[in-house]
């Protein structure tokens, strides 16, 4: 499963048509998982989310500016910098949807925390070098 972003000015300029006749279907998730410690306001963390009908595929569009476009840009940059956490990261995803594949609340109640183990890392990677948020792609 690959995931995708799209950052937005605002969500509701989003035309959920649009996806649909693009092969996504919607989803009900409309809020990301809230690291424990945080306070944020809820514009923080809102997204729209789609699936893919054909390649398996998941669309999470956020607005600019957000915590969570941020959060998931800095994890992707981590990611691809540190080799071995990513290989670790995906292990525990693989295994988590071969266990779990008809659970997703349970699924995401493992794998939530241990991605927030996995960003206090990138924060602190961020900070040693001065990581920016890229230009779009």
């Amino acid at each position: 499963m690959i995931d995708i972003q799209l950052t937005v000015n605002d969500l509701a300029d989003v035309d959920p048509d649009a996806f649909e006749e693009a092969g996504f279907e919607r989803r009900p998730i409309v809020i990301d998982h809230c690291p424990p410690g945080l306070d944020l306001a809820g514009g923080e963390l809102r997204k729209a989310f789609y699936r893919s009908k054909g390649r398996p595929a998941n669309l999470h569009i956020r607005e600019n500016g957000r915590f969570n476009q941020r959060y998931s840009l800095l994890c992707r940059d981590f990611l691809r910098a540190h080799p071995i956490a990513a290989s670790a990261y995906a292990l525990i995803k693989q295994r988590l949807a071969q266990r779990f594949p008809d659970d997703v609340d349970f699924y995401y109640d493992i794998k939530d925390p241990v991605f927030d183990i996995m960003m206090e890392g990138a924060n602190e990677w961020a900070k040693l070098i001065g990581w920016s948020e890229p230009p779009a792609d």
